[in-house]
């Protein structure tokens, strides 16, 4: 299945299929040389499967997790590019989740000032948000995305056979980004995770988040209108992530809970709960209000949040800084009435 993303500065194309890690010549240009950036939890197996497709393969591994996103890291990567003859005609390929995905297309965008970037994402959460859209970043002074540029791939190449290889935690920190994309976009394939109609067909329930990201991306290439549905849950959950052990997609299934209506919530919390996602956080209000001051949503005083009061209608709203610390010590107080202490 192909999906053609409309960039602002050109068209490229995503293909899903099983087995489409072994045919990626077909869809990428990879007769030069080529960094494979791969974090350190990808199977050899697939780095050797994309290494011999390539003409010049420069492999290279970075740790897991959001602590490559670094300028050290960044820094590390540059200067392979410089002693092994990199030049603009060469390209990045970033093989893996979306740390290396932020990572890898912020390297080519900065590279000579800008090189080619495919990108083969590997893990659920990337290949349904994190691999198209064209949002690169670096975390930086302890805060998430704070670098980054606009820089779309070349094409995409989303072989959900790949799947096989998470962990179990890693599966459903994907589904949070799916429930979150259903909820806001697609009201039938949240009818479909709700009903429990969706597990056995998830090349389907990718090539449907796919669609949904590509009509808002398209309408909205620099996230300053309606792309900014796609942050919902993401204001608490970026405070949440960076202040506790959670991962992204758990993060924001526990924002998404902020900024949801009753009737929204009848249906959300159970849902977030059948696959093992948080509902709540441990993470007191004072610390994730000094988190979002330093959020790129806040402007003037003023946060852009998102809230859902149906499914499939996402509204974009201004709240003061003042509302926001309210919002964030109501949640904590009905949390701690729910459960007799802070869970």
């Amino acid at each position: 299945m192909d999906l053609e993303i409309k960039g602002r500065d050109r068209d490229y194309r995503i293909h899903l299929g099983r087995g489409s890690l072994r045919s990626l010549g077909h869809y990428m240009d990879l007769n030069r040389r080529v960094l494979i950036l791969a974090d350190e939890d990808i199977p050899d197996t697939y780095l050797d499967q994309v290494a011999c497709q390539c003409q010049s393969p420069c492999p290279v591994r970075v740790p897991s997790g959001e602590g490559s996103k670094s300028l050290e890291t960044y820094e590390s990567i540059l200067r392979v590019m410089v002693e092994e003859g990199f030049t603009r005609r060469d390209c990045l390929l970033a093989l893996g989740g979306g740390v290396v995905g932020d990572l890898g297309g912020f390297v080519a965008a900065s590279y000579m000032r800008g090189i080619d970037f495919y990108t083969v994402p590997t893990s659920l959460l990337a290949q349904i948000d994190s691999s198209i859209g064209g949002k690169t970043a670096l975390n930086f002074g302890g805060f998430k995305n704070m670098i980054g540029a606009f820089h779309h791939p070349r094409s995409v190449v989303v072989d959900p056979d790949t799947l096989a290889s998470l962990p179990d935690r890693q599966f459903r920190n994907g589904m949070g980004e799916v429930i979150k994309t259903a909820a806001i976009l697609d009201p039938d394939l949240y009818r479909a995770l709700c009903d429990h109609e969706a597990e056995d067909r998830m090349e389907e329930v990718i090539m449907a988040c796919l669609r949904a990201k590509a009509r808002i991306v398209e309408e909205d290439f620099t996230d300053h209108g309606v792309r900014q549905v796609l942050n919902f849950g993401h204001t608490v959950g970026h405070a949440i992530e960076a202040s506790s052990d959670l991962l992204h997609g758990e993060s924001v299934a526990v924002g998404m809970t902020y900024f949801s209506s009753p009737g929204v919530l009848e249906s959300l919390l159970p849902l977030l709960e059948s696959y093992g996602l948080p509902t709540r956080t441990p993470v007191p209000a004072d610390t994730l209000f000094r988190a979002i001051l330093h959020d790129k949503k806040l402007d003037r005083g003023e946060v852009r949040a998102i809230f859902l009061e149906e499914v499939g209608h996402p509204e974009i709203r201004r709240i003061s800084l003042e509302e926001m610390e309210d919002l964030l010590r109501k949640k904590e107080k009905e949390n701690v009435n729910k459960e007799g202490t802070r869970v």
